[in-house]
């Protein structure tokens, strides 16, 4: 497994500096057919359940892996914009839980009184595979933020939620839980639960199993991998030579289907691809990475 510390959250972050620059691109990748982060695959697969929030992103073919980078909507960057005070403490509660729950060697104790820091994170690289609607495999390899390893070197994911978990967690967050979690193979989250001040009364373990089985879950992990597979597919058959490029959005309340598809299912209702050419648009980390090297 291998884990790199990021000094920011940009997604111009030049990974193929890790690679054997000596043999296929492709074959370096392990393979892969996909290149991203699993940030995206997680808003992608959840649009389903969270129908109101747009997303965006590019993908283009290069030695033969797609490309994914997400890029910030309209509607992202209002929100970021008119964040309120309470906002960006809530925010903050979280980074801060995780600093109480962590230490930087085993055998010491967590740091509480440092400085919360946003601009550093650990990630990891994951391979995954999805059937396709024609049956085929979906090959991915991507990145994933990681909040800690346990001793025995297995990936936590940690959590804050005020209070317990009911109402609309379950509608609202529980996908987003899930989906995050089963990308990189994590069993359980570790979740602490605030008060409206930002102390964290309990700790919970919560198992993905228990999250998908719960009689409060009106969601189905299912739903969520056939559209992440439908929309990785569609990209594939449209991308089929070097440099082929197209933008993917999803717009809440259009009622364009996901094209080429004719299966008119409400699930990737206001899914678009558009084809463009690769030299009139931004395609983020992908434009800053070195490719020349590999063959």
């Amino acid at each position: 497994m291998l884990i790199i510390r990021m000094e920011d959250h940009s997604e111009k972050y030049d990974i193929m500096c890790y690679q054997n620059r000596e043999i296929l691109l492709i074959q370096s990748l392990h393979e892969t057919e996909f290149f991203c982060w699993r940030g995206l695959l997680t808003k992608i697969a959840t649009t389903p359940y969270a129908t109101k929030d747009a997303w965006s992103f590019r993908a283009i073919r290069r030695k033969g892996v797609i490309f994914l980078c997400q890029f910030e909507t309209e509607a992202e960057r209002k929100r970021k914009e008119n964040m309120s005070a309470r906002d960006k403490l809530m925010t903050y509660w979280g980074y801060s839980f995780e600093s109480y729950m962590t230490i930087d060697e085993p055998g010491t104790e967590p740091s509480t009184s440092s400085v919360v820091s946003r601009r550093e994170e650990f990630a990891t690289m994951c391979r995954g595979d999805l059937t396709a609607p024609d049956g085929s495999r979906l090959r991915l390899l991507y990145s994933a933020e990681i909040d800690a390893i346990d001793h025995a070197g297995g990936l936590v994911e940690m959590k804050t939620q005020r209070g317990e978990l009911e109402g609309g967690f379950w509608r609202w967050k529980a996908p987003k839980w899930w989906m995050q979690s089963f990308l990189v193979g994590i069993k359980q989250i570790v979740v602490g639960h605030r008060n409206d001040n930002g102390y964290v009364r309990k700790l919970s373990c919560v198992n993905l199993d228990d999250l998908k089985a719960s009689k409060q879950a009106q969601w189905r992990p299912e739903v969520m991998l056939a559209l992440l597979s439908k929309v990785l597919h569609t990209i594939r058959i449209n991308l089929l030579k070097e440099d082929d490029a197209c933008i993917v959005e999803f717009q809440p309340g259009k009622t364009i289907i996901f094209l080429p598809t004719n299966i008119a299912d409400k699930s990737d209702r206001g899914i678009i691809l558009k084809k463009v050419m690769p030299d009139k648009e931004d395609f983020g980390f992908i434009d800053v990475v070195d490719l020349s090297k590999f063959h």
